[in-house]
């Protein structure tokens, strides 16, 4: 019997798509690793190295001794990132009074996160001139 107009013959509507590859690294990321002596998930470890380089600006991988220091435009990179991770994607608005013009909310992201380098790098010592000029292009 055919179904009645306007209904369907699933009523909960199409399965979800399964996802292979997050399904994956979802998985491998549980599992917990041994690093400095403590064990930690692939999850933590990865939102850790995160934070500790949006904070330090270094990173430490498991394999190594050392801090290894980020450039400036890495940590940009990390803090845009973060962003969207936290708050969503960046939403692309037309504003109708510059003639349909894209504005992208990033924009305001990028200045604040510029004059913010800008101002550590006259804090902190040692920041090189290719730091200061990737910084510089990425306004």
């Amino acid at each position: 019997m055919a179904p009645k107009k306007g209904t369907t013959n699933n009523p909960h509507g199409r399965p979800k798509k399964d996802r292979a590859l997050t399904d994956l690294l979802m998985r491998e990321l549980s599992h917990t690793i041994e690093i400095d002596g403590k064990s930690i998930s692939g999850k933590r470890l990865i939102a850790k190295s995160v934070v500790d380089a949006v904070t330090t600006g270094k990173i430490k991988f498991p394999k190594d001794k050392e801090d290894s220091v980020i450039s400036v435009k890495d940590w940009i990179d990390f803090i845009k990132w973060l962003y969207v991770h936290i708050d969503g994607s960046v939403k692309t608005e037309v504003d109708v009074t510059s003639g349909g013009k894209e504005i992208n909310q990033i924009d305001g992201y990028d200045r604040a996160i510029s004059t913010l380098a800008t101002a550590i790098r006259k804090v902190v010592p040692g920041q090189s001139t290719e730091q200061s000029s990737q910084v510089d292009s990425a306004k």
